[in-house]
């Protein structure tokens, strides 16, 4: 418990010195830049610490949480995958859907439309939509004959 607490410590530590100096070194290339050497109220100098130590805490516990849960699922922190968002479909995914599922219907007795969708929102290719299996019957979408693509 004790060298967790150290590397969350150390991990602050390290995240706030690379903001303050971003945020500092920035301002101070911008003056030189436009030839201005500001005064800085003293306010500014704690707001601009406490808002850095703010965000620095919060990205060390986003980082021990990760760390944490990779520990207890024994996994190593290389191991990790990172899942991209879900995205939503357009129109011409929608069509291509309906299409499909208009044609699965007919080859297959039912469709798959919420299976097929959720597979593109995860990342699947409309072209390798049909190589998974149905959701519903847990078939192969596409078995051996059908031309649904």
């Amino acid at each position: 418990m004790v060298t967790l607490a150290k590397s969350f410590l150390r991990s602050i530590a390290q995240r706030w010195w690379w903001l303050v100096t971003g945020i500092v070194g920035g301002g101070q290339a911008v003056s030189s830049l436009v030839g201005i050497t500001p005064q800085i109220p003293w306010f500014v100098g704690v707001s601009v610490f406490l808002v850095c130590l703010l965000i620095a805490s919060f990205l060390a516990y986003c980082d021990l949480f990760v760390a944490l849960q990779l520990q207890k699922e024994g996994g190593n922190r290389k191991s990790i995958v990172l899942t991209r968002p879900k995205k939503r479909l357009g129109a011409d995914h929608n069509i291509a859907l309906w299409e499909i599922t208009q044609r699965m219907e007919t080859i297959h007795g039912h469709s798959d439309i919420e299976g097929m969708r959720a597979d593109l929102k995860d990342g699947v290719l409309l072209s390798d939509i049909m190589n998974g299996n149905c959701s519903r019957c847990f078939k192969p979408r596409n078995e051996q004959g059908d031309i649904v693509l």
